[in-house]
C-alpha cells in the first residue's frame, strides 16, 4: 500500500506509531538526546583538537587557516565592507561568537573544525533518526562515522567554507525529510539553505541540484498514479520555495562581492590542480573502506521500507522506555522520510559521479573536493551498523554482546584512521612569524593612515600562504591599506612591478608596482633579503625580526611589542570555548529548532546547532547589510536578536 497524498500523514494508522507531529515528549527525553549529542560533539572534538594538546600547537591547523583568521580580522573590525558578501558565513558567524565567549580569532579558527563538524555529524545522524527512527544513543556513533569513515578528509584541514555548508546542507536535508514525515520543516529548510549559499555557492549550487533531483525521485515513488504524484508534488511545494527562496538569496550575495572582486570560485585557474588532486584521492585505498557497509545500509533502509507496512518497528517500539507507540515515528508515517532518505542518498552518487567523470575528463568542477563532500557513503556506513545493532539486541544478551563488539571496532577502525591523517596536520603559522607582524604594525600605529604599504616578499612565496599569515596578524586597521609585493627588495627599489599575484587572502591583490609610501621586510619571510638589508642599513630594524625599506625611522629606540596573539589552545581553554560555544548554539538554535521541526526530542536537539549557527549568521549578514555599525556590542545585539527571535516564535507555534 502506498500514500498518495502527502496531507494524509498527519493521521496515523491504528496500532502504528504516531508520527512525529503528533506525539508529545517529556523533559527526560530531551535530556538524553542532549547528553547523546554533547557526547557527539565529545568524539569528533577529541579526534580533532589532540594535536594542540599532545604537540602544544598555539595556531590553527592548516595551509587555509590564516586565510580565515585573517577574514576574521577585518569582518570583525569592518563588516562587510572589505571582504563582501560572497561566502562570508564562517567570518560572520565567529565574528559573533568571539564576542560572545571572549576567544580570540586564532582560538576560534582552531576550535571550528571541531565545532561544525560536531553540528554536522549530528544533522547526518538526525537525518538517520527521521528514516529509521533510531535511538539517541546512535547519535554519537553515526555522528561520528560521518567523518571518519571519508578516508583522508581535508575539509576538515583546508576547506572550512566547505565544512560550514555541509552542516548547513545535512541539516536542510534532515528538515527536509521531518517535514515530509510530519509537516514540519520546511522553514528550518529554508534557512539552512540560505546558511549554505552564504557559506560556500558552488558547493550550495551543488546541493540544491542533488535535493532537486531526490525530491523528482521522491515525487516517483509516492504514488503509482499520476494523480497521486501530483498531489505529492503539491504536498511538497513547501520544500519547492525552500530551493527558490534560498537560491534568490544566494544570488543576491554574488551582486555584493569585496574589494578584489573575487566570485567565491577560481575553477578555471586551478584546473590543473583540481584533477590531480581529485585522482590522487581516487588512488586512496582508505576511501573505498565503507563502501561495502554503505551498500549494506542501503539494503537495510530499503528493506525497512518495503516491510514498513507488515509490522516493522524502531528501535524505541522494541525496547523503548515508554513502550510501544510511544515512538520517534513507525510503520506508514515514516515510509515518506525514508524514501526521501534514499532518494537523497542515490541523487547526491548520481550527481557526484557525473562530476566526477567531468573531472577526470578535465573539465573542472570541484577536485578532490567532490569525494570529500561524499557524506552517502558514510552517513550510509552508519546505517549499516546501526542495523547490526539492532539486529543483535533482538537476540538476547549474546547477540548484544557481538552487536557492541561490532559496532565498537568499526568506530575504532575508522577512528584511529583519521587520527592517524589529523596527526599529520601542523599549524603554518609560527611564533616567530606573528611576532613580528606584529611588530610591524606597531611601527605602522605611528605613522599616517594616508600613506599605504607594501610588504616585500620572495617571488617564491607562491607555494605558501605567507600573505594570508599576515593579514590574520595584522591590525585590522592596517589590512586595508597594505598589500604585498613579490619579488626583491632591489626589485621593489627599481621600480619593477609585482612578480605574481597571491593564492589566497583577504585582500587578494598585489601591489602591481612599487608606488606605496612605506616597504616593510620580515625576516621570518625572507631570511636572505631582510640579513641583506641590514648589512647596509642597520639603523632601519625598527622591531626584532622587522626592516623598513622604505619610509620614516625614528632615531629612536625600536617600537617596543608585546606578547603576539596566539590560540589559546591549553586543555582548560579548548574545554572552556567549546563548552560555551555550544551552549550558545544550542540556546541560540533551540527555540528556532522547537517551532519549526516536528516534536520528536532527538531530531530537535540534534539540529538545534546547526540552526543556531544559521539564525546567528543570517541576523548578522542582515545587520551588515542594512548598515549598522559591526563592531563592539553590536555582535552581542545580533546574537540576542537571534535567539530571543527564535524563543519568541516558539511561544506563538509550540
Amino acid at each position: 500500500m502506498r500514500t498518495t497524498d502527502i496531507n494524509m500523514r498527519a493521521a496515523p494508522v491504528a496500532g502504528e506509531a504516531a508520527p512525529p507531529g503528533l506525539r508529545r515528549s517529556n523533559a527526560s527525553e530531551y535530556a538524553t538526546a542532549l547528553l547523546f549529542s554533547v557526547l557527539t560533539f565529545a568524539a569528533l572534538g577529541i579526534l580533532y583538537l589532540f594535536p594542540f594538546v599532545t604537540r602544544h600547537y598555539r595556531y590553527p591547523l592548516g595551509w587555509d587557516a590564516p586565510a580565515y583568521v585573517g577574514r576574521v580580522n577585518v569582518v570583525s573590525a569592518h563588516g562587510l565592507s572589505e571582504f563582501g558578501a560572497i561566502r562570508s558565513a564562517n567570518s560572520l558567524l565567529l565574528s559573533v561568537l568571539g564576542r560572545a565567549t571572549g576567544a580570540n580569532r586564532f582560538t576560534l579558527v582552531a576550535l571550528l573544525p571541531a565545532l561544525w563538524a560536531g553540528a554536522s555529524g549530528l544533522a547526518a545522524a538526525a537525518m538517520v533518526r527521521i528514516a529509521v527512527g533510531s535511538r539517541a544513543m546512535w547519535l554519537p556513533v553515526i555522528g561520528f562515522l560521518a567523518w571518519v569513515a571519508f578516508g583522508q578528509n581535508s575539509t576538515i584541514n583546508l576547506h572550512f567554507d566547505n565544512l560550514l555548508t555541509g552542516v548547513a546542507v545535512l541539516a536542510g536535508f534532515a528538515a527536509a525529510m521531518a517535514f515530509v514525515s510530519g509537516g514540519r520543516g520546511a522553514l528550518a529548510a529554508t534557512l539552512c539553505f540560505m546558511l549554505a549559499g552564504l557559506a560556500h555557492w558552488p558547493f550550495y549550487v551543488f546541493a540544491m541540484g542533488v535535493f532537486v533531483l531526490a525530491l523528482i525521485v521522491y515525487w516517483a515513488t509516492e504514488a503509482r498514479t499520476w494523480d497521486g504524484r501530483l498531489k505529492a508534488v503539491r504536498g511538497s511545494r513547501p520544500l519547492i520555495v525552500a530551493v527558490l527562496v534560498s537560491g534568490a538569496f544566494t544570488g543576491l550575495t554574488l551582486l555584493a562581492p569585496g574589494t578584489s572582486g573575487w566570485l567565491g570560485a577560481r575553477i578555471g585557474r586551478l584546473r590543473g590542480q583540481l584533477q590531480a588532486r581529485f585522482e590522487a584521492r581516487l588512488r586512496d585505498r582508505k576511501r573505498y573502506l565503507a563502501l561495502p557497509l554503505a551498500v549494506g545500509g542501503a539494503i537495510a533502509t530499503f528493506l525497512a521500507s518495503r516491510s514498513a507496512g507488515t509490522g516493522d518497528k524502531t528501535d524505541e517500539q522494541m525496547d523503548g522506555p515508554d513502550g510501544p507507540g510511544k515512538t520517534h515515528a513507525g510503520g506508514h508515517a515514516m515510509l515518506p522520510a525514508r524514501r526521501l532518505f534514499l532518494a537523497l542518498m542515490g541523487s547526491w552518487v548520481a550527481v557526484m559521479v557525473v562530476a566526477g567523470v567531468a573531472q577526470a575528463a578535465g573539465f573542472p568542477t570541484a577536485g578532490a573536493r567532490l569525494l570529500q563532500f561524499l557524506f552517502p557513503i558514510p552517513i550510509l556506513a552508519g546505517v549499516f551498523v546501526w542495523w547490526l545493532g539492532r539486529l543483535g539486541a533482538r537476540r538476547g544478551w549474546g547477540g548484544k554482546l557481538v552487536a557492541a563488539v561490532v559496532v565498537l571496532a568499526t568506530v575504532v577502525g575508522f577512528g584511529s584512521l583519521a587520527w592517524h591523517d589529523r596527526s599529520r596536520n601542523r599549524p603554518w603559522m609560527t611564533a616567530r612569524q606573528i611576532t613580528q607582524i606584529d611588530g610591524s604594525g606597531a611601527y605602522l600605529a605611528t605613522i599616517p593612515r594616508t600613506q599605504t604599504v607594501s610588504y616585500v616578499l620572495p617571488s617564491s612565496s607562491q607555494g605558501n600562504p605567507w600573505w594570508a599569515v599576515i593579514q590574520a596578524a595584522l591590525p585590522a586597521r592596517e589590512i586595508r591599506r597594505s598589500s604585498p609585493y613579490y619579488g626583491s627588495a632591489e626589485n621593489y627599489l627599481a621600480g619593477r612591478p609585482s612578480y605574481l599575484r597571491p593564492a589566497l587572502g583577504v585582500v587578494e591583490h598585489a601591489s602591481p608596482a612599487p608606488r606605496t609610501k612605506i616597504a616593510i621586510v620580515l625576516e621570518a619571510f625572507s631570511p636572505g633579503g631582510f640579513e641583506t638589508q641590514i648589512e647596509v642599513h642597520p639603523e632601519r630594524v625598527v622591531a626584532p625580526g622587522v626592516f623598513v625599506l622604505r619610509g620614516p625611522v625614528r632615531p629612536l629606540s625600536p617600537v617596543p611589542t608585546g606578547t603576539p596573539p596566539q590560540a589559546r589552545t591549553g586543555l582548560r581553554d579548548i574545554l572552556a570555548f567549546s563548552a560555551l560555544a555550544m551552549a550558545i548554539l544550542y540556546v541560540a538554535g533551540a527555540g528556532w529548532s522547537g517551532s519549526l521541526l516536528p516534536p520528536d526530542p532527538v531530531v530537535r536537539v540534534a539540529l538545534a546547532p546547526a540552526l543556531g549557527m544559521a539564525t546567528i549568521t543570517l541576523t548578522a549578514f542582515a545587520w551588515d547589510r542594512v548598515g549598522l555599525p559591526f563592531g563592539g556590542v553590536a555582535k552581542l545585539a545580533i546574537l540576542i536578536i537571534a535567539t530571543v527571535g527564535g524563543w519568541l516564535v516558539r511561544t506563538i507555534r509550540p
